[in-house]
C-alpha cells in the first residue's frame, strides 16, 4: 500500500517549526551545526581515579525490557532486534550501517548485557570500549542510545555483579574510564533539540550516574540531572499520570525510568509524587489479555506491562494502582476514555496528538478506539511497525490504519517524515459520561474544515449493561462529501457472515455481530496489523462509506 507524502515545501515547513520551542529552534540550529567537536579532546583526557560506588543497597533492578535474549545465540554471534536477526560475530562488530538504525540503536543499548554471565558482559563491554570510540563518531555516541547504555552498564556491573567487580579492579578501572567519558560527554550533548522522552532518558542516564559515584564530576552530572528531572517530570507527566506523548509503549518506558531512579535513591525531584499517578494511567490503558493499548507509537515486546511495573513497584513499597479497570475510566488530560471489565474493555482516543513541539510518535487516530470482548481482542489499532522511511510506517501513522473516520480521501493531519507532523486536529466539544455500567463519550475535531465543504464531524461511543459498544457518527459539510469509517479487526477474528445490516466474525466457537445502518456502501477490506516492530500480520478491515451532506452512520458490536 502506498502512500506518498510528498515533499517538504516551504509551507510544510512551516506549519511544522512554527509549533517548535524558541529554545528547542535554537538548540536544533547548534545540533546541526555543531558535529562533534570535543570528541578528541574527551577521548584524550584521563579520566580520574576511580571514586568509588555510593549505592549502599545491592537492588535487583527490573530489567529493562520485557524480553530475555537468548545468551547462547548471542555469543554465537548472532543478534535480533525488532525481530530482524544479523549476524555480527562475538564480540559483535560495533558498526552495521546496513542495518536499519532503530536496529543499530537496540545493539548499542546493551540491552542485551542482562542475560549474559560476568565473564561475557566482562568481554563485550571491554571490546566496545576499544572498538567504539568517541573520536570515531559513531552511532553508539549518540545521546539517545549512550543513555540507556550508560544506566545498563551502571545497573549489570555495579549493582547485579558489584562484588566480582570490585574483585576484578582492571575492569572496574577500565569501566570507569568510559562511564565517565560517556557522562561528560552526554553532558555535552543533551537532546535539547528533541526533548520530550529523548531529554528524560538523558536526564535518567545522568541521574543514575550522579548516584552511582562519588566525586567532583558525578556531583556535576548529579546538579544536572536533578534540575532536568525536576522540569521534565513536571511537564512529561500529565495530571491524569498519562505521559504526555500520549503512547501506552512511551508511558510505560517513562513509569520503569522513574522505578529505577527511586530504585537507587537517584536524586528526581517529583518523581516519587508522579510514580501513584503513572501506575494508575498504566493499568488504565491495559487489555484483558494484560498487554498495553497500541495508540499512537506503541507495540508489544518494547516496554514492559503494566503487571511488571506495578510489581517493581511493589517491591519499591510505592502506593499501588489499581491492577485495572474496574469500570468507567478517564485520562482527560491525555484525552483517553473508557472502560473495563470482566474481559470487555473499550478504550478511545479524544485528545490531541502529543506535545505541540515534539508530536514525533504521534498517529492521525483523533476518534479511533480499540475493543477487547470476553477476554480477546476485537477491534485493534494498526500498531507500528519500524521508524523507517516506508510505506508501513506511512501507513501505519495514517487515517486509514485507524478505527476512525476518513473524509474524501484526506488525512485529518500532515504527517510527514518518519516523525513529522505539519498541520494538527484538534479535538472539541469532548463530553465524556462514566456510568457504573458503561460510558458515553462524544467528541468532534477539526481536521477536515480545510477540505471543501468545510466538512465537521461528531461522534459518539457509548458502552451499557448489554455489553454492546455504539458507535453513532455524523458529518455535516456544505456540499455533499463522501466519508469512510473503517473498523479493523484483530487477525483471530474473520468475517463468518455477510448480510446488508452487518456481519458476523467468528474465532473457534465464539461469535460477534457488528450491525450497521446508514452506510451507502460496505465492503471487507484487506488490511496490516502491526503488534511488534517488524511484524506485519494481514487482517480484515470493514469500510462503511456515505456520500452526503448529513450523514450520519451508526455502528454496534456485541457477542452473540
Amino acid at each position: 500500500m502506498k502512500l506518498l507524502d510528498g515533499g517538504a515545501g516551504p509551507a510544510r515547513i512551516w506549519s511544522t517549526a512554527r509549533h517548535l520551542r524558541a529554545d528547542q529552534l535554537v538548540a536544533q540550529l547548534r545540533h546541526r551545526l555543531r558535529g562533534w567537536p570535543g570528541a578528541r579532546e574527551l577521548t584524550a583526557r584521563s579520566a580520574p581515579a576511580y571514586p568509588g560506588c555510593r549505592w549502599t543497597a545491592r537492588n535487583d533492578p527490573l530489567a529493562p525490557t520485557p524480553r530475555p535474549h537468548d545468551a547462547g545465540r548471542l555469543r554465537a554471534g548472532s543478534f535480533a532486534f525488532l525481530r530482524h536477526a544479523a549476524e555480527l560475530g562475538w564480540p559483535p562488530r560495533w558498526d552495521c550501517p546496513e542495518l536499519p538504525r532503530l536496529w543499530q540503536y537496540n545493539l548499542h543499548y546493551f540491552d542485551w548485557l542482562w542475560d549474559l554471565d560476568y565473564d561475557a558482559a566482562r568481554l563485550v563491554a571491554r571490546d566496545w570500549i576499544r572498538r567504539h570510540p568517541l573520536a570515531a563518531g559513531g552511532v553508539g555516541w549518540e545521546p539517545y542510545p549512550l543513555s540507556l547504555r550508560l544506566g545498563n552498564w551502571l545497573a549489570v556491573f555495579w549493582l547485579r555483579h558489584r562484588a566480582r567487580l570490585e574483585r576484578d579492579p582492571e575492569l572496574r578501572d577500565e569501566l570507569w574510564g568510559s562511564v565517565y567519558r560517556q557522562a561528560e560527554w552526554l553532558h555535552e550533548s543533551l537532546e535539547l533539540h528533541l526533548l520530550a522522552n529523548h531529554l528524560l532518558e538523558n536526564a535518567t542516564a545522568l541521574g543514575l550516574a550522579g548516584a552511582c559515584f562519588a566525586g567532583p564530576a558525578a556531583r556535576r552530572w548529579r546538579d544536572t540531572a536533578r534540575a532536568l528531572l525536576a522540569r521534565e517530570i513536571a511537564e512529561q507527566v500529565l495530571p491524569d499520570g498519562m505521559h504526555f506523548e500520549r503512547s501506552p509503549m512511551y508511558h510505560a518506558r517513562a513509569t520503569y525510568l522513574v522505578l529505577r531512579l527511586l530504585a537507587v535513591s537517584a536524586d528526581a525531584p517529583g518523581a516519587r509524587a508522579a510514580l501513584p499517578r503513572m501506575l494508575a494511567a498504566a493499568a488504565a490503558l491495559r487489555h484483558p489479555d494484560g498487554g498495553i493499548a497500541l495508540l499512537n507509537d506503541s507495540a508489544h515486546g518494547i516496554a514492559h506491562d503494566p503487571a511488571a511495573l506495578l510489581d517493581a513497584a511493589a517491591r519499591l513499597g510505592a502506593e499501588l494502582a489499581p491492577s485495572g479497570p474496574a469500570g468507567p475510566f478517564a485520562l482527560p488530560d491525555a484525552g483517553y476514555f473508557g472502560f473495563g471489565r470482566r474481559g470487555d474493555y473499550v478504550v478511545a482516543d479524544a485528545g490531541p496528538l502529543g506535545p505541540d513541539y515534539s508530536p514525533a510518535h504521534g498517529h492521525a487516530d483523533l476518534l479511533s478506539f480499540e475493543l477487547s470482548l470476553d477476554g480477546r481482542r476485537v477491534v485493534v489499532d494498526a500498531g507500528v511497525h519500524d521508524y523507517e522511511a516506508s510505506d508501513l510506517r506511512r501507513y501505519c501513522r495514517s487515517v486509514r490504519a485507524h478505527n476512525t473516520i476518513e473524509i474524501e480521501g484526506q488525512e485529518p493531519c500532515d504527517l510527514w517524515g518518519v516523525f513529522r507532523v505539519g498541520r494538527r486536529p484538534r479535538p472539541d466539544a469532548v463530553v465524556f459520561r462514566g456510568t457504573a455500567d458503561g460510558f458515553r463519550l462524544a467528541a468532534s475535531h477539526d481536521g477536515y474544515r480545510r477540505v471543501a465543504g468545510r466538512p465537521s464531524l461528531r461522534r459518539t461511543l457509548a458502552w451499557g449493561r448489554e455489553r454492546v459498544l455504539t458507535i453513532d457518527d455524523t458529518v455535516r459539510a456544505e456540499r455533499p462529501v463522501r466519508s469512510v469509517f473503517r473498523l479493523h479487526f484483530h487477525p483471530d477474528w474473520r468475517v463468518d457472515e455477510r448480510r446488508g445490516d452487518g456481519i458476523t466474525l467468528a474465532c473457534g466457537a465464539e461469535r460477534i455481530q457488528v450491525r450497521f445502518a446508514g452506510a451507502d456502501a460496505a465492503a471487507c477490506e484487506a488490511s496490516v496489523y502491526c503488534p511488534e516492530f517488524g511484524l506485519a500480520l494481514d487482517n480484515t478491515c470493514l469500510a462503511l462509506t456515505r456520500t452526503g451532506t448529513d450523514a450520519r452512520v451508526r455502528v454496534s458490536i456485541g457477542t452473540d
